[in-house]
């Protein structure tokens, strides 16, 4: 038999190069006994963390905006379930589709003019919101409007 490798020429059972040791069953590496424990470890992290992931996701998306929030000139409407919304700024009223992000409301309305708004959490029940107006920063605190709430004052 001529070798492959080095061509040496040899005559063994076993198939191997006397000379280069050509053929020789390669030692299969046994993985540390840490290995294991490390990788399902990591697997388990790699769960937890894409359910994490999958939580903040829908807390950002999630439907805490959904109702009415007023604040001193400005308040606005979402409807998260259709992700339309309705905004009065003073006099002027715009509705349509909108976007959250981590930190930005993009409104686009029904013409496709788009408006963004950032926001702040202040709670379960406020937000503020900031946008610039003719070269300004305006920051307005919203309050949620309770629909019961609402009945009460109507009532009274």
């Amino acid at each position: 038999m001529i070798c492959q490798r080095c061509g040496t020429e040899y005559e063994n059972e076993e198939r191997i190069c006397p000379r280069c040791y050509y053929g020789r069953p390669k030692k299969k590496k046994n993985l540390p006994k840490w290995f294991k424990p490390v990788a399902w470890s990591v697997s388990c992290l790699l769960v937890v963390g894409a359910v994490a992931w999958g939580m903040i996701s829908y807390y950002l998306r999630s439907t805490w905006m959904e109702g009415s929030w007023e604040g001193s000139s400005l308040s606005v409407t979402f409807n998260t379930e259709d992700d339309l919304f309705l905004l009065a700024n003073g006099d002027t009223i715009i509705n349509g589709t909108f976007m959250v992000d981590k930190d930005a409301f993009t409104l686009t309305d029904e013409d496709g003019k788009i408006y963004v708004y950032r926001y702040e959490r202040k709670g379960n029940n406020r937000v503020e919101f900031s946008f610039t107006e003719g070269g300004e920063i305006v920051r307005v605190l919203l309050e949620r409007v309770e629909y019961d709430e609402f009945l009460e004052e109507f009532e009274e």
